[in-house]
């Protein structure tokens, strides 16, 4: 931690003398804990709260200042990074309702909205909303029901302004709005999530006939108290899954590649996220739809096998791992899954052979997903010796242990005949024990050779 003499002089700098500079340093010493807190009890908190609401060390300005500017004038360095300060205090829960509270939501919507592109400064603005309007996951498990209220009267305060309509439409802007954008989305779902499932179990806790689970099939998005929760009626209403979706199938090429491999995984993880939620089945609808489901697995074929604009797969590993736990999701979850076809066990296949440990787990479940043949047919695509190597390798970096054994449990179960390669339960040769034939023409062919 720095000194305290040293914190105040560097955010007095910053906010008499508008020093871009002094501000940055302040919002890196907000990264770490420490240095968030002892920025807080210098009083820097609170003076770059009140920058960015609009008032001067003079004393001059104010909210409609700030919000006019806001939406007319292009943010200076300076007051960049006065929000980059906030953002990286925001993620820490003990400042994050102090941040929350003060009013500074309504500036940061005014920019999100604002007729004026300017892609770092709209980026910033959408993972404040996201950050803002959501409280921390560790806090939201201790069950604060007025810090909750809260939270959830910010959210609605981003329906009312548009914000939420105007992060869907980021995601088909720059690469930079649209990682951004699919990030606030994501806090935002899942916070409204939680509330569902906090709401279905408080339904169940008071006797209600109809149970949390088929309140659920019956009127998805619906808390037991018959109110549908806004933020994920929002997010339906624009669109924004299929917008992400949109995005990921058919990238944007006039970005540069590395950028927009950032906007890829940013919505992959999103899209990945969203498929783990309670409460929003009616907002991941489109991706359950078996068009989209093929269409994420061409985006994993074109990914794996490195033909693609965006680079081969070590670019896109992130991304790829992504997918993998998106499809999982899908089958495990909401039993959507691929067809089982050629392509993807090759996929697969050489994914593992990457050591792509996302892979491990999407094989496990088709397996244990298809019959005892099927599964025999599915891994005749993959040379069983460096399948093997390759899960083992996984198992002994500690990368994927449990669905890596898995596999190979249900890989030695299988015999490989000794002439073809295909697998399945074949007797073993009569004659030496040691080997086996899918069919005696394999066994008198492999006789002659």
């Amino acid at each position: 931690p720095r000194p305290a003499p040293e914190i105040r002089e560097a955010w007095l700098l910053a906010a008499q003398e508008e020093d871009a500079e002094a501000a940055g340093w302040c919002a890196r010493l907000c990264e770490d804990l420490q240095g968030a807190e002892a920025f807080a009890a210098s009083d820097g908190l609170d003076a770059f709260i009140s920058v960015a609401m609009g008032q001067s060390v003079k004393g001059s300005g104010g909210l409609m200042v700030a919000l006019a500017e806001a939406l007319t004038m292009e943010m200076s360095e300076f007051k960049v990074a006065i929000f980059e300060t906030l953002c990286a205090a925001a993620q820490w829960p003990s400042l994050k309702g102090r941040i929350a509270g003060c009013g500074v939501l309504g500036v940061i919507t005014a920019k999100l909205l604002s007729p004026r592109p300017h892609p770092p400064s709209k980026a910033l603005m959408a993972r404040l909303c996201g950050m803002l309007a959501t409280d921390s996951p560790e806090v939201r498990q201790l069950g604060d029901t007025r810090r909750a209220t809260e939270f959830a009267r910010l959210r609605e305060q981003l329906i009312a302004s548009g914000a939420v309509k105007a992060l869907v439409a980021m995601l088909s802007a720059g690469a930079i709005e649209a990682a951004s954008a699919a990030g606030a989305i994501e806090k935002l779902a899942e916070a409204a999530s939680e509330e569902i499932s906090a709401a279905g179990s408080s339904c169940g806790s008071t006797g209600d006939s109809m149970t949390a689970e088929t309140k659920e099939r019956e009127h998805p998005n619906e808390s037991c108290h018959g109110t549908f929760d806004k933020t994920i009626q929002e997010l339906i209403s624009s669109a924004a899954v299929p917008a992400m979706l949109k995005r990921l199938v058919a990238p944007d090429n006039n970005n540069d590649a590395e950028d927009e491999l950032v906007a890829l995984e940013a919505i992959a993880s999103s899209l990945s996220k969203l498929m783990t939620l309670e409460g929003c089945t009616e907002l991941i609808a489109p991706i359950t739809e078996p068009t989209t489901v093929e269409d994420l697995c061409k985006v994993l074929g074109v990914a794996s096998r490195g033909h693609h604009d965006l680079g081969g797969f070590s670019e896109q590993r992130k991304m790829v791992q992504h997918l993998l736990r998106c499809l999982h999701h899908l089958g495990t979850k909401h039993d959507c899954w691929p067809e089982f076809s050629k392509d993807l066990a090759e996929d697969l296949y050489g994914l593992l052979l990457f050591r792509c440990a996302a892979a491990a787990p999407f094989l496990q479940a088709i397996l244990l997903k298809l019959p005892t043949s099927d599964s025999a047919a599915f891994l005749c695509y993959f040379e069983r010796k460096r399948l093997h190597q390759a899960l083992q390798e996984l198992m002994n970096n500690s990368i994927d242990v449990g669905s890596s054994a898995a596999v190979i449990k249900i890989l030695d179960s299988f015999q490989q005949c000794h002439r073809c390669g295909v697998i399945g339960s074949f007797p073993a040769c009569g004659n030496c024990k040691l080997v086996a034939y899918c069919s005696k023409e394999c066994q008198r062919s492999d006789w002659k050779s």
